[in-house]
């Protein structure tokens, strides 16, 4: 993993659970990734946290005219607020307009540093984030343990069970790992999220609100749910099968080492819907 020193900056942006802006005191670093990052003028980059999935603040279906869509929003809302407390910022003075735009801060930039070696098909560098200084030489390479692992955002997100794991095949082994542990710790102890969620025990949907306002879910799983009901009447799931199948996440079950989709871990009856497997479980292909 790379090292890179910057500052964390959220004025004008949409910071939520596990994407954040940052700057790079050394922008010629992006060059050492295995993918282009894209970056603007100042050289600010929108980064994705790795293996972190948060509840979606404003999500913009694909080819859809319905809106932006939100999960249930305490959890939500809570998961951002912690990100940015354990950043540097200062939740409490965070001002948001109604597409939750940050307009005004105090801070609204806090000094941290990344460890990341890609960048998605987005241009998004996937990185752990860490508040402050790291005490270690800008661009140096960090062979991962334990102890970098916990410091990191990533990690305590996980533990105090406010995201969701989301694991890809360009990740780290060991950090998946570590990872794991987290989660598990936050799932046995039923914190945040976990208290409520029914991913694997199962929701169901006789609205939008269904998915919006009362049930917390996986949020790949809400991802994929608004996209085909963003394109169908109503919300009837007798199609999802189809659509699925066309949009399905190519994954690999970690127990086993076999490669399947999203879709066939899927449990539909009727307007009833689980998942089969622990999210945890799960390596996701990347696109």
């Amino acid at each position: 993993m790379i090292l890179i020193e910057g500052n964390f900056s959220i004025l004008g942006s949409a910071p939520d659970g596990d994407s954040i802006r940052f700057m790079p005191n050394d922008l010629t670093l992006w060059n050492l990734l295995k993918q282009p990052v894209k970056f603007n003028q100042a050289g600010v980059t929108q980064l994705r946290l790795d293996a972190i999935d948060s509840l979606e603040t404003h999500f913009q279906p694909p080819k859809s005219r319905i809106g932006s869509q939100h999960q249930p929003p305490p959890y939500a809302e809570r998961a951002a607020a912690r990100l940015l407390d354990l950043l540097g910022f200062d939740s409490r003075t965070i001002q948001r307009d109604p597409e939750w735009c940050v307009v005004a801060a105090e801070p609204a930039i806090a000094p941290g540093y990344i460890l990341t070696h890609f960048a998605d098909q987005y241009g998004r560098a996937l990185a752990l984030a860490f508040p402050g200084r790291s005490g270690k030489r800008d661009g140096s390479k960090v062979i991962m343990d334990e102890k970098w692992i916990q410091q990191s955002v990533n990690f305590q997100l996980l533990k105090e069970g406010l995201v969701y794991p989301i694991f890809y095949n360009n990740q780290l082994a060991q950090v998946r790992k570590f990872l794991t542990a987290a989660v598990a710790d936050a799932r046995s102890k039923k914190s945040e999220l976990w208290s409520v969620d029914v991913t694997n025990t199962g929701f169901t949907i006789l609205g939008f609100d269904s998915l919006t306002q009362k049930s917390v879910i996986f949020p790949k799983l809400f991802r994929r749910l608004m996209g085909y009901l963003s394109q169908h009447d109503g919300v009837n799931l007798g199609n999802l099968e189809a659509y699925l199948t066309v949009n399905s996440d190519r994954l690999i079950l970690l127990s086993e080492g076999t490669p399947t989709t999203m879709m066939n871990l899927l449990n539909i009856d009727g307007q009833t819907i689980r998942l089969t497997q622990p999210i945890e479980n799960l390596l996701f292909m990347e696109k």
